[in-house]
């Protein structure tokens, strides 16, 4: 059984049986929930790994962080990148705070550097991003010398 829940949210509904709020599919026409009209749009969670090289190349004020472990940095790494692997990101992690700069963190195929770009962003670095395909796309999409494992 759904009920309304308050005037001020036509969206909202609090659904008796299950004890919680659900939402309609329609817009919510609350004052309090709509971003400022000046708001910046969201920044994705993943950037490519050919931006990446952009940025590089156009000398861009970014921080290349590499979550991969010691062993994998060992066999292969892009050069310049900050070394916090992820066994050590909750302990490390306060190093990055206060980075106004964007932030691109890398693995070996993006998942855990998607992990940490979360996490990061919850931790107040909003502007944290994944290289999308990690460290293997970067090595078949711009440095073709690059050992693979």
């Amino acid at each position: 059984m759904l009920t309304r829940r308050r005037a001020v949210c036509p969206a909202a509904f609090f659904d008796a049986s299950a004890r919680s709020v659900q939402m309609r599919p329609t817009a919510c026409s609350s004052p309090f929930l709509k971003p400022p009209d000046n708001a910046l749009p969201p920044i994705p969670l993943e950037i490519s790994c050919t931006e990446v090289r952009n940025w590089r190349t156009q000398a861009k004020d970014f921080l290349l962080v590499d979550c991969r472990e010691p062993d994998e940095q060992a066999l292969v790494a892009i050069e310049g990148a900050y070394r916090l692997p992820m066994s050590e990101l909750l302990e490390r992690g306060q190093e990055l705070a206060g980075q106004q700069q964007p932030l691109v963190v890398y693995c070996h195929h993006g998942q855990r550097s998607a992990q940490a770009a979360t996490w990061l962003r919850g931790q107040g670095l909003s502007h944290a991003q994944s290289m999308a395909g990690g460290i293997d796309a970067w090595a078949c999409e711009v440095d073709h010398e690059m050992t693979r494992y």
